[in-house]
């Protein structure tokens, strides 16, 4: 099991540096429906990469398909566009244990003249309030997500 356990490491870490369906060069989606059902495909992947690189116990399995119904805002600047929402739960366990659990997460997503980026991620558990999780690592691989798809 043990040497199961450092070729898996050694193989995920090989990984990291690959890209993460071999062709990174895909182009952006301009619109943000398909831009958000790319990113639920390729986010798992993204994650455990994200979780390897900052030594997370943790193994994302699926993503769903983003819900895209936007949350009411109330902002300082009218402005400012609005940014674009998707509600996402992730399938995710800890590596080497076979209990899983649905993480839910809020990902804000804004345009700009290089390209979409994130703007901020949030979270839910139980009766806990919500996180901003905007550093945390789902905001991380979604971030180089975007980065490799779209600048």
């Amino acid at each position: 099991m043990r040497r199961f356990y450092r070729l898996f490491l050694v193989v995920y870490s090989l990984l990291w540096v690959l890209p993460a369906h071999g062709d990174t060069s895909s182009k952006c989606p301009d619109s943000f429906q398909d831009l958000a059902i790319s990113l639920s495909q390729d986010l798992p992947s993204y994650l455990n990469r994200t979780y390897t690189r900052l030594k997370i116990n943790q193994q994302a399995i699926v993503a769903s398909l983003p819900d895209l119904n936007p949350l009411p805002l109330v902002t300082g600047d009218r402005n400012l566009p609005s940014p674009s929402q998707m509600f996402i739960s992730v399938l995710s366990g800890k590596v080497g244990q076979t209990k899983s659990e649905t993480h839910p997460y809020w990902l804000f997503i804004v345009k700009t003249e290089k390209g979409w980026r994130l703007a901020m991620a949030f979270t839910k558990t139980g009766n806990a309030p919500i996180q901003d999780i905007s550093d945390g690592a789902i905001a991380d691989a979604t971030s180089t997500w975007l980065r490799d798809r779209c600048h």
